[in-house]
């Protein structure tokens, strides 16, 4: 008795099916969350020692994208990109000059880093210290 194709590899067929349904949904979601054009290739990105406001502004314009800017970036840049995507180029540009960058479906954000200066240590009290020192003793205690 011989038993069916299907039967015989019903678990490749079933990964098969799961593959190509995933793959065309990532396609349909991927392509809903990004920036229009993400996706367009530069070929050449080539600027020396230029503003990064006008490198955003000059890719947004050429390649039909929207890139909201921070008006507090103030930075020089020299850049020298060669076949990209639009979406790599971007996150690159910004990152390597310590600026936050975010997009949603609409937009990328490129805006300046918020940087949360650490908290200072509270002022001890004596029986903080006391406590501090022990500690201290008993480390010391061990060697």
């Amino acid at each position: 008795m011989k038993k069916s194709y299907v039967k015989q590899h019903k678990h490749l067929v079933i990964f098969i099916i799961l593959f190509l349904y995933s793959s065309i949904n990532a396609n349909e979601t991927d392509s809903l969350k990004i920036p229009p054009n993400s996706y367009s290739i530069i070929p050449a990105l080539n600027f020396k020692d230029t503003d990064i406001r006008d490198i955003f502004r000059g890719i947004a314009l050429e390649y039909e994208t929207n890139i909201m800017l921070d008006n507090q970036i103030n930075k020089r840049a020299s850049v020298a990109l060669f076949k990209i995507c639009v979406f790599d180029a971007v996150k690159i540009i910004a990152e390597d000059n310590d600026l936050e960058f975010a997009f949603d479906e609409n937009r990328f954000f490129v805006k300046t880093k918020v940087i949360i200066p650490p908290k200072p240590p509270e002022p001890l009290n004596f029986l903080n210290q006391l406590l501090y020192m022990m500690k201290l003793m008993k480390r010391w205690m061990l060697f």
